[in-house]
């Protein structure tokens, strides 16, 4: 990726019982609260304005594992996050590989896991080197996850990209 920005620190303990809760209690209205959490956070901080020109799209998870939860906490960020900051969403990538769950896995597990686990979705075969991607994940540890999901957008001709995530254990 071009750059990555982690908005807080997955060590508050209230922050990551309010996601951990939203992820495996199924309550997607959390991810639309940090979603404007965070976009409001990138207005503050004027970062909002390095994303002109961007398209906002999030990290997919696998078919399986969102009819399980029955959402995608990175869409519900993204498109709270594109709908915030007037940028407009696409979703641009596809999980191929149903992956084990990354929080349970050491870094070089993490890098194993999420490699060739991203496909550009066919809808996206034209890609444009004028197209700049934020790309928004919910939590980044080792970075395993951004650094594949970026670099298949950059295979696919893609400008920038930018990682965005909510939260960071660094």
């Amino acid at each position: 990726p071009d750059g990555v920005l982690c908005l807080f620190d997955y060590r508050e303990a209230k922050l990551s019982d309010f996601i951990i809760s939203g992820k495996y209690r199924f309550v997607p209205e959390i991810f639309e609260i940090l979603g404007r959490l965070m976009a409001s956070e990138l207005k503050e901080e004027i970062l909002g304005k390095l994303f002109t020109g961007f398209v906002v799209a999030p990290v997919p998870l696998h078919t399986g594992r969102k009819l399980w939860r029955g959402f995608n906490q990175s869409e519900v960020l993204a498109e709270t996050i594109a709908i915030d900051l007037n940028i407009p969403y696409i979703n641009v990538l596809r999980r191929e590989k149903n992956t084990a769950v990354q929080k349970d896995l050491n870094k070089e597990q993490r890098a194993q896991n999420v490699k060739d686990a991203f496909s550009l979705d066919p809808g996206f075969e034209a890609a444009a080197p004028n197209v700049h991607v934020l790309l928004i994940d919910d939590v980044s540890t080792t970075g395993s996850t951004f650094l594949a999901a970026a670099g298949e957008l950059k295979r696919a001709g893609f400008g920038k990209v930018w990682c965005l995530a909510l939260a960071s254990e660094h």
